[in-house]
């Protein structure tokens, strides 16, 4: 057996699940992030039409932006479980493309 190929397949097979594993969170930050975007705008265009007119100064801006995206960042926080359970998945990926590698190997 060469253990030199062997790793070098596990290297590549590595390479693919890091692929689809990000591809797969760009993915969910992208459509995460229109989502918030499209649930805020009424608000948004609100904000825009209250600053543009002189009625709400930067800082308040800022402020009630930050009040939105801190209760986003707490429904995000809901989802840290199923972050966990998808990092668990991507880790079993993994030790089954060693293990499977290993074995066609032999």
């Amino acid at each position: 057996m060469d253990t030199d190929a062997v790793l070098s397949a596990i290297e590549e097979g590595l390479t693919d699940l890091i692929k689809n594993a990000a591809k797969t969170f760009s993915n969910e930050a992208e459509r995460d992030l229109k989502a918030f975007v499209k649930e805020s705008e009424e608000d948004i265009r609100r904000y825009a039409k209250l600053f543009a007119e002189g009625k709400l100064s930067q800082f308040e801006l800022k402020f009630l932006m930050k009040m939105k995206t801190d209760n986003a960042e707490l429904l995000a926080i809901s989802a840290k479980g199923i972050a966990r359970a998808r990092i668990k998945h991507l880790m079993n990926s993994m030790k089954d493309l060693i293990v499977s590698t290993i074995l066609a190997a032999v």
